[in-house]
């Protein structure tokens, strides 16, 4: 946080960059504050979480173009040491937009898993991924803190989790995520 420079206005920090909400609206460009002179770059963004079965058809081909961005064609792909889960248990999706174009998104689930041989329920997230050329500006960041929020707040669960890269545990641990390396089995 920088400073309030009044009630209409409120930089919230986003990794290297900030937003400004100003009466409401999300604005790019850069801002200076008024409180320490310090003059911020300023993105605009609109994160929508929503059911991931009520998506259109039209969501559904923006969210192809994020991925052939991210990965790259299917048939030229590394090969992925892990297998996928199926996307039966995908209940919604947390998107950001850098202006119009769709920068980044992820899932979460919800689902009942046992510990210790006794029922617990979890939320999960999964699928994470920014656009090569948005990355390191808060947008990944800004998604996580939504699904944190919604995930607390409406899913309840006695845990969350998310399965990560090694190169990716710092950020998830700059986020308060904790890594712990135990043995997890998934049985079908």
């Amino acid at each position: 946080l920088c400073h309030p420079t009044s009630s209409s206005h409120f930089l919230a920090r986003s990794a290297a960059s900030f937003h400004v909400l100003v009466g409401g609206e999300l604005r790019a460009g850069h801002v200076r504050c008024r409180a320490c002179t310090t003059i911020w770059n300023v993105i605009a963004t609109r994160i929508d979480l929503r059911l991931w079965r009520d998506l259109s058809a039209d969501e559904g081909e923006e969210l192809r173009g994020l991925e052939l961005r991210c990965f790259g064609p299917v048939g030229q792909r590394p090969p992925h040491p892990l297998t996928v889960a199926s996307g039966d248990d995908l209940r919604w999706i947390v998107r950001a937009w850098d202006d119009s174009l769709l920068v980044s998104c992820l899932w979460i689930t919800d689902r009942t898993i046992l510990v210790d041989s006794e029922p617990v329920e979890i939320a999960g997230i999964r699928g994470v991924r920014t656009d090569p050329a948005h990355r390191r500006r808060g947008f990944g960041r800004a998604i996580m803190r939504r699904a944190e929020e919604h995930i607390w707040r409406e899913v309840r669960p006695a845990l969350a989790m998310l399965h990560s890269s090694v190169m990716a545990v710092p950020f998830y641990e700059s986020l308060g995520w904790r890594a712990r390396m135990s043995e997890t089995r998934s049985e079908p």
